[in-house]
C-alpha cells in the first residue's frame, strides 16, 4: 500500500496510526509535491478521499492517477458535501471521464458524494 500527501503531518499521522494497528511495514508513505503524485508503481486501487476538490490541475492529477493504474484499475473518488455541491462533484466526475474513466458506481459513504471510477 502506498499513501501520498503534500503535508508531513498527515504522513505522520498515517505512520502512527499504522504502527497502532500493526500494518506500519505495509505501507509506504511518501511526500509528494504540487502537480506530482510521485508514484511511478502500477497499482490496482487509488482512494482520494475528501481533496480532489482541493487540486488546482484535477487534469493532470486524474491523468497521473490513470498512467499508475494497472488495467482493470479502480479508483475511489470521494468528495464532502459540506464543501462541494453535487454540481461541483459531477463536475469533478465528468473530468475524471474526460481523464479515460468511466463510472462504475455511486456508493453511498456518509456525509460524502462519491463514485467507483475504472481505469478505461
Amino acid at each position: 500500500m502506498i499513501s501520498v500527501d503534500l503535508q508531513r503531518k498527515v504522513l505522520d499521522r498515517v505512520k502512527r496510526r499504522a504502527v497502532k494497528a500493526g500494518v506500519d511495514g505495509r505501507i509506504s508513505l511518501r511526500l509528494c509535491i504540487p502537480g506530482d503524485i510521485g508514484v511511478a508503481e502500477q497499482v490496482d486501487f487509488v482512494l482520494t478521499f475528501w481533496m480532489a476538490h482541493e487540486v488546482s490541475d484535477q487534469k493532470l492529477m486524474f491523468a497521473q492517477i490513470r498512467s499508475m493504474m494497472k488495467d482493470g484499475g479502480r479508483w475511489l473518488l470521494a468528495e464532502p458535501r459540506l464543501h462541494v455541491s453535487l454540481g461541483r462533484f459531477e463536475s469533478i466526475v465528468s473530468t475524471a471521464v474526460a481523464a479515460g474513466f468511466s463510472v462504475m458506481e455511486r456508493p453511498s459513504i456518509a456525509m460524502t458524494y462519491a463514485a467507483v471510477l475504472e481505469r478505461a
